[in-house]
C-alpha cells in the first residue's frame, strides 16, 4: 500500500473541504460589499462612493458586473457626489 499517496490524497481532500468552506453563495459577495459601503459612509458621510464601490470591488473581488450592480444601486449617490 503506498501511504505517500493516501496521505497526498487526504491532504487534498481537507484543502478541498477549505476551499469549499470559503465559496460564497452567488450574490452573498455583493450584500456584504453593499454592507460594508453601507459601514463606511456612516464612518465618514464625506467618503466618495465612487472610491468606496471601487475599494469594495477589490475587497470582496468581485466581478465587473457586480461592480456595475453597486454603481446602479448607489446612482443617485454618486450623481449628488
Amino acid at each position: 500500500m503506498n501511504f505517500e499517496a493516501l496521505n497526498a490524497e487526504k491532504y487534498d481532500w481537507i484543502n478541498w473541504e477549505k476551499d469549499m468552506a470559503t465559496i460564497q453563495p452567488k450574490g452573498e459577495k455583493v450584500r456584504q460589499a453593499v454592507k460594508w459601503i453601507s459601514e463606511g459612509r456612516l464612518e465618514d458621510e464625506g467618503m466618495s462612493i465612487a472610491l468606496l464601490i471601487q475599494e469594495a470591488a477589490g475587497q470582496f473581488n468581485l466581478s465587473p458586473k457586480d461592480e456595475e450592480f453597486l454603481r446602479s444601486f448607489y446612482k443617485s449617490e454618486l450623481v449628488a457626489n
